[in-house]
Formats: C-alpha cells, structure tokens, sequence
C-alpha cells in the first residue's frame, strides 16, 4: 500500500469513524454505471427502452438492477438476434413504464457516474 492511499485511508478514519476507514477506497458516495438497452425508433415511432441496467462503480455483487421490459413494438428477428431474447420471452416481462418506476426508486440517491446506451438496429 502506498503511503499516499495509507493518508487517504487515515483521513476517512479521523472525518467519518470506523465505518468509513472499512469502506476504504469503494468511497463514501453511492455511484452507478447505467446502461439502457433500446429498440431502434421506427419513424414516425419512438425508440423505447427494453432493458435497464445499473451496476455500483465500487460494490457489483450487492447493489446492481437489471431487468428486461416488455417492448411497445415486437423485435424485429435481427433485434432479438442481437439481445438474445425473443419476443416471446419479452411478452412475459413487465411493461417498461412499471420497470422504469423502480428504475428510477433504485437510482434515487446515487450519483450516475457513466450512462451507455445500447441501441438495437435492424441492419
């Protein structure tokens, strides 16, 4: 350990206690990684969200969401060949709206440090 992040580790301890000097280098703050997972918008349609993801920057095993939607439109075959989900599978998933509410719960204190967006094309 270098002694710069020894210091580091030092202050947490001596400014926020025990708890924090355990959390170390994971930081005190609650940050995300966001993907979204979308349907090529089909004019005059817009494109919608058919997965939501969020991952913690320092503690995946415990604070992640992930969860498929149902689509407004079906896939088109090169959209499920490219998620690897058929529709028929998607038929049986939440509608987005109901999806997007929790999404929204789960990202409510957390500071989004990274946003991907994935969209499905039909090429």
């Amino acid at each position: 350990m270098t002694p710069a992040i020894m210091d580091s580790l030092y202050d947490l301890y001596a400014d926020h206690g025990v708890e924090a000097l355990v959390m170390g280098t994971r930081g005190l703050a609650r940050e995300l990684i966001v993907t979204l997972t979308m349907t090529h918008p089909a004019d005059p349609s817009p494109a919608h969200v058919t997965r939501f993801q969020a991952v913690s920057r320092w503690d995946d095993d415990d604070d992640w969401f992930d969860e498929w939607a149902k689509p407004a439109r079906p896939l088109t075959p090169s959209e499920e060949s490219h998620v690897g989900m058929s529709n028929k599978r998607l038929a049986l998933c939440r509608p987005a709206s109901v999806v997007a509410e929790e999404f929204l719960d789960f990202l409510d204190d957390a500071k989004v440090v990274e946003v991907n967006l994935q969209k499905l094309t039909d090429s």
